[in-house]
């Protein structure tokens, strides 16, 4: 798009945009379905791993990605 600049250039750049935005939307939503279904599989079998985590979420703004990478294994 910056090197055409042509308005056709400009609208397939913003089409692109709208769908990564919309995928990365999906994207967000899986990993926190995913990391939901892990902790709650945690609470009934390994409640001390659940409140390992939740401690961790307390103490440290890691932020989801890097913990449901740990997790749930394929973010």
């Amino acid at each position: 798009m910056l090197s055409q600049r042509t308005p056709e250039a400009v609208a397939r750049h913003q089409q692109a945009c709208k769908m990564l935005a919309s995928a990365m939307t999906e994207a967000k939503q899986w990993v926190w379905e995913k990391f939901g279904e892990a902790m709650e599989k945690d609470f009934n079998l390994a409640p001390s791993s659940f409140w390992e985590t939740i401690r961790h979420l307390g103490r440290e703004n890691r932020g989801l990605p890097k913990l449901c990478a740990a997790r749930v294994g394929h973010c």
